[in-house]
């Protein structure tokens, strides 16, 4: 029996995979130590530069490499590239093969990046998420990222949260459009906290994957041993 946990640490979850169930926590509340006499090992990736553990034999971190089986990073340096962003491509090429796929991830930021029938990451774009987005304007700051109907307001801090939420999903809708004249594309991949809150409004037909991330490594840790 695989006697593993895969965390995944964000700025604001922490989600975990262990025999095929998924769970989270906050990430304020999370103690990876609770898990040390539990589990043979820890795979962990985190994007989270707050959050620490104390060095442990059965912690392995994931890093970002420039390829894994045929699928190649082609950033100018890999070691840049999102180590979230890599196990997600990972799951889009383990999951989708031979499909030219879009994936975006939806947290504090959001990324959108391209991954070609052949295995070849071509690069993708960075934005900032809703939560961040509102934060902007110090006079209407708020950290909330709940999408608000496009309609009339009758005050100003909905006013704030429903323009906010149009400028946001303007930007991704027009990202993936954009994409779509430049590239072909089979499967449009949706993640992150953020999701499922997103989905509903975009244009094109999207597959949400809440988990992706974990599932990528997943799929790391049975590569590199």
């Amino acid at each position: 029996m695989n006697n593993s946990i895969y965390i995944d640490i964000g700025n604001t979850y922490v989600k975990t995979l262990c025999q095929g169930v998924f769970d989270s926590y906050l990430s304020t509340e999370f103690d990876i130590n609770r898990f040390k006499d539990v589990y043979s090992k820890m795979w962990l990736s985190s994007v989270n530069t707050e959050f620490s553990y104390d060095e442990n034999p059965k912690i392995h971190v994931a890093k970002t490499s420039n390829s894994y089986k045929t699928l190649i990073n082609h950033y100018e340096d890999y070691h840049q590239l999102g180590v979230d962003r890599w196990l997600n491509l990972i799951t889009a090429y383990e999951n989708y093969p031979k499909k030219n796929a879009l994936i975006i991830d939806v947290g504090s930021a959001v990324t959108i990046d391209y991954l070609e029938s052949s295995g070849d990451f071509r690069g993708g774009i960075i934005m900032p998420g809703l939560s961040k987005l509102r934060n902007s304007f110090d006079k209407f700051a708020n950290t909330s990222s709940n999408i608000l109907s496009l309609d009339l307001k009758k005050n100003t801090q909905d006013a704030w949260n429903s323009g906010s939420s149009h400028m946001f999903i303007s930007a991704v809708n027009e990202a993936i459009n954009q994409f779509e004249k430049q590239f072909k594309i089979d499967k449009v991949l949706i993640t992150g906290g953020d999701s499922q809150n997103l989905a509903p409004y975009l244009d094109k037909s999207v597959i949400v994957e809440p988990y992706m991330t974990l599932q990528g490594l997943k799929f790391y840790s049975e590569y590199v041993g």
